[in-house]
């Protein structure tokens, strides 16, 4: 359809009002995406730490030597469950270090009583709204400047293996840490002194467990372990007794959910197992997930009552 003269002149005076509006929010878009860059957190927090002392001597790493050292593990409920073997080992190589492990807060409970830390903090790296980026890097900012920078940290390690995608490299980069120690592709190598490569597959256990191989520190377990008080035995037991268990009884439980889809085992798979266990252990069957796996919950249903 024709457009007229006077249509076009209007069209060009409107393009020509909203140049000025929105050459503004470009350059605080980009302003904005500049600061929070790994170039810009580099450019901010050397000066600060080479005035705080940080940097200026980093004599030969000695493992023993170590008294401070902190650990980044913003994961979820599974990969902070499988942490507890190198805390462990962790422990047992500085028996007398001050040991700070920072987790996110849906997973405090987990680890407020883990008998190999001095301090646990927790750091919410899920945020909304306008600005996620700047307020998660302000965020990391705080927490290292109200917590972390008094501690002088000898030694920062991200035991991940994996996408970082939960920013736990930044927190052990504000942390000041004389070192960060971490998987290269788990997260920017910028914010690590020194960087271990592996792509071999194999349980997240022992790739936590070879972090302290790097450092020159032995191994000598490998099992799992859970910290619990009194309070959670009771309720356990409450939960347990109100579904007809009882103390004699072998119960197994089983998590049949993940974060992400292509995590999660298939649900008929669990459903054979836990058909296994009834048959040849006569176990009782407690299925454990969130509350948007319910569902997942009733198909077990076709095993019977021991569920």
């Amino acid at each position: 359809m024709p457009v007229s003269k006077c249509e076009k002149r209007g069209r060009l005076e409107d393009m020509r009002l909203n140049t000025p509006l929105k050459l503004p929010k470009t350059v605080a878009r980009w302003v904005l995406s500049w600061i929070t860059s790994p170039q810009a957190v580099h450019l901010i927090g050397e000066p600060i730490f080479w005035l705080g002392g940080q940097r200026r001597s980093r004599k030969e790493f000695v493992l023993c030597r170590v008294k401070r050292v902190l650990v980044v593990r913003l994961d979820e409920i599974g990969d902070v469950v499988m942490t507890a073997p190198f805390l462990r080992e962790l422990r047992r190589n500085l028996p007398h270090a001050w040991i700070t492990l920072v987790v996110q807060p849906q997973v405090f409970n987990l680890v407020e009583l883990c008998p190999y830390t001095n301090e646990v903090l927790t750091y919410d790296w899920k945020t909304k709204g306008h600005f996620p980026e700047l307020r998660l890097h302000a965020r990391a900012l705080w927490l290292a400047f109200r917590h972390l920078w008094p501690c002088k940290f000898d030694l920062a390690i991200l035991p991940r293996w994996g996408a970082d995608y939960c920013h736990g490299t930044l927190i052990a980069y504000w942390s000041g840490a004389a070192r960060q120690i971490g998987y290269s592709g788990s997260c920017d190598d910028r914010f690590l002194t020194h960087v271990l490569t592996d792509h071999t597959l194999r349980h997240e256990v022992e790739h936590n467990l070879d972090v302290i191989r790097y450092l020159g520190g032995t191994v000598r377990e490998d099992h799992l372990e859970l910290w619990t008080g009194n309070e959670d035995d009771v309720f356990a037991e409450g939960v347990l007794s109100s579904r007809g268990s009882h103390t004699r009884d072998l119960v197994v439980a089983l998590g049949v959910g993940a974060l992400h889809d292509r995590r999660r085992w298939p649900i008929y798979r669990f459903v054979d197992v836990g058909q296994w266990l009834v048959k040849e252990y006569n176990a009782r069957l407690l299925v454990l997930g969130g509350g948007d796996e319910e569902h997942l919950g009733k198909e077990f249903q076709q095993i019977g009552s021991e569920v």
